[in-house]
């Protein structure tokens, strides 16, 4: 028994459920978010975000094969993609930008 009088078993217990229905939110709204997207009822939104030198770049675009900050030709289709970019800096290139596609989805037409 704890200070409040529940036995400590159930207060575990509660816990453990609690965590197991957390986690079964989250990925069901993952997925429930992933399928609205699928089928063009919502957009997947433009998102930046900065860590310790890296940026993580997520937008639409009709050139997935281009890098963010660089004109390409388009296409008629639309795509989401998100990229990691490394902007170290170097005496050969001293603003220098180094750019990874992580993902690529295709978005309905």
């Amino acid at each position: 028994m704890n200070n409040s009088g529940i036995p400590t078993r159930y207060l575990g217990r509660s816990l453990a459920a609690a965590i197991v229905l957390g986690l079964a939110l989250l990925l069901g709204g993952t997925i429930g978010l992933a399928m609205l997207i699928r089928c063009s009822a919502i957009e997947p939104p433009n998102f930046a975000a900065h860590i310790n030198g890296f940026q993580i770049v997520g937008y639409i675009t009709h050139v997935p094969e281009c890098a963010p900050y660089v004109l390409c030709p388009g296409s008629d289709r639309r795509y989401f993609v998100v990229w990691s970019i490394y902007e170290p800096p170097t005496a050969a290139q001293p603003y220098g930008r180094t750019a990874y596609r992580l993902l690529v989805v295709p978005l309905p037409r």
